[in-house]
């Protein structure tokens, strides 16, 4: 009910030229995560033993993601043990598609914290499905979609009284004319 309740306004999120065009892949069952967790796991150490790397990423660069795996991503470097997903996505043939899909995504994200909701923005298992086709098909994500971010959710096993205080670390430019 949480997760419609939040679909149904994502319905009203701003895009441009108000077209409304993005589509929603979701999976909302935990062992239907599970299964996609482990399937993509496989594949991409399948592909690292071969030599094969996600996008952005070369031999050292995988090591060390497993290395620090179980610390530093709670035992799952793919999906931090998120049991659920969400991924925004949208034909490419419209120009506002990267602007659509990341507002969308922000608000998801917005909306999973006000219902003390953890969610966190991964780009890593997206890269890996660049690399396997036959996955990303598993998504019914069509290939002409622009993908920015998958958000992995669920109620969190730690509750933070705050997020992370970063006072004064912004760069502010005020103008004057």
């Amino acid at each position: 009910a949480v997760i419609d309740q939040m679909l149904k306004v994502l319905e009203n999120s701003p895009t441009g030229g108000n077209k409304q065009k993005i589509e929603y892949t979701l999976i909302d069952d935990k062992e239907e995560m599970k299964k996609f967790q482990k399937m993509i796991r496989e594949k991409a150490d399948e592909q690292a033993a071969q030599g094969i790397y996600p996008r952005t990423f070369d031999e050292e660069s995988y090591r060390i993601m497993v290395e620090r795996e179980d610390q530093a991503m709670n035992g799952d470097m793919l999906f931090c043990s998120a049991p659920h997903l969400f991924i925004a996505h949208m034909p490419k043939k419209f120009g506002s598609c990267a602007e659509d899909v990341s507002i969308c995504t922000a608000y998801f994200e917005l909306m999973c914290a006000a219902r003390q909701l953890g969610a966190v923005i991964l780009r890593f298992p997206l890269n890996i499905l660049e690399n396997l086709p036959e996955l990303k098909a598993l998504l019914k994500i069509p290939e002409d979609h622009y993908i920015g971010a998958a958000i992995g959710f669920g109620y969190p096993q730690f509750h933070y009284a705050r997020g992370a205080q970063k006072e004064g670390k912004a760069a502010v430019h005020r103008l004057t004319f």
